[in-house]
């Protein structure tokens, strides 16, 4: 298990997701200033900040077949699925 505080997201973060499409949203989303942490288990991964539909929209396009919710200030992207 990783966990990263602000400070360490912005360089350290990396997604778990064995493979998805083009650059990886997630890693940016993870990166911002708005992002309080980043947590990854296994290929699961739980953001705590502040996010917009628009970057709930790219980081679900970016990894396609997987499943991605936004409730409240938590972005998770769950775990199993299929990975393109």
């Amino acid at each position: 298990m990783r966990r990263f505080r602000r400070q360490r997201a912005r360089a350290d973060f990396a997604c778990p997701a064995p493979r998805h499409r083009g650059l990886c949203v997630l890693e940016i989303v993870a990166a911002q200033p708005t992002t309080k942490s980043a947590e990854a288990l296994e290929t699961a991964v739980v953001v705590q900040g502040t996010f917009s539909e628009k970057e709930l929209h790219d980081v679900r396009t970016s990894h396609p077949g997987r499943y991605v919710t936004l409730d409240d200030n938590v972005l998770v992207l769950w775990p199993g699925g299929q990975i393109s």
